[in-house]
């Protein structure tokens, strides 16, 4: 196979992401960690053997490898965890697993798909677990110069301590195992002749990104470019906007205020980019075909 792979972060905020890739045998992998809490996961992931992991077949063989593994390292992580999104990438297929909102897109052609993030804007994750009553207060990126606040609830575990655990993902390794140690997998079948593009990335990228379709925008561009895209939005000035239905104490609309992210509401981005460097061939339908499973 011929490809490139880059790897590119800007640690902006608790310096807990982390990436790695690799080849082995008759396929490529990306991997990307996102982590909460005290860092502990996060450091951990940097050490684990990944090359052996990845090498499992099925996702339940990679996810129980990653799970005894962190038994016997980091028993202890008490409200403590990290996101987890893996791509591997054969001749003719793509399979993918993750945990949490760390999102991958992938490109074949002008043909797209993403992942479903594991938070409380996912209808099927909800379901299944229990919400907050409270409501936080978080943005959403309109376009280049506007934010619009948004409301958002936690997913509610209880950890061994017998308290209340308040998580913004439904899935995440660590955090004791509160959560579904399951991952949501898919399988992408393409044509080699097809042009491959895969893009996998912490919130820190996705939260300030309002293009839906990034590899479709910024075709052909490496990690190094989402990064910095990223960081020129998270020290931008911004145009921040309170929704109408949200009225001062006089009933009149909040006015839109101008404003910086501060240091602490910053987050780190790290970024895995793929490509295997070929032209667009096609638009047809057929030569991108998505499978689920593992759900």
């Amino acid at each position: 196979m011929d490809f490139s792979i880059t790897h590119y972060e800007n640690q902006l905020g608790s310096k807990q992401d982390f990436s790695i890739s690799g080849r082995i045998d008759d396929f490529a992998y990306l991997i990307v960690c996102d982590g909460h809490g005290k860092g502990i996961l996060a450091n951990k992931c940097k050490i684990m053997p990944w090359n052996n992991i990845i090498n499992k077949t099925t996702g339940k063989a990679i996810l129980t490898e990653i799970n005894r593994w962190i038994l016997i390292n980091c028993p202890n992580l008490y409200r403590d965890g990290a996101t987890i999104s893996i791509a591997k990438i054969y001749k003719d297929k793509i399979k993918l697993y993750w945990l949490g909102d760390s999102q991958i897109h992938v490109r074949v052609n002008n043909l797209y798909y993403k992942s479903e993030n594991h938070n409380t804007n996912n209808v099927v994750e909800v379901a299944k677990n229990k919400t907050t009553e409270n409501i936080y207060w978080a943005f959403k990126v309109l376009n280049d110069t506007d934010l619009l606040a948004v409301q958002y609830k936690y997913f509610k575990f209880i950890n061994s301590n017998e308290e209340e655990e308040l998580l913004a993902m439904s899935r995440a390794l660590g955090h004791e195992n509160i959560t579904l140690q399951k991952f949501q997998e898919k399988e992408l079948r393409y044509n080699p002749s097809d042009s491959l593009e895969i893009l996998i990335a912490s919130d820190g990228l996705y939260d300030v990104l309002y293009e839906e379709n990034p590899l479709i925008i910024y075709k052909n561009n490496n990690a190094k470019f989402f990064v910095d895209l990223a960081t020129r939005r998270w020290h931008q000035e911004w145009n921040y906007k309170i929704p109408n239905n949200i009225r001062q104490s006089n009933g009149d609309p909040y006015p839109d205020q101008k404003q910086y992210f501060q240091n602490e509401e910053k987050d780190d981005i790290i970024v895995v980019h793929y490509t295997n460097n070929k032209p667009i061939t096609s638009t047809l339908p057929n030569s991108l075909v998505i499978e689920s499973f593992n759900n």
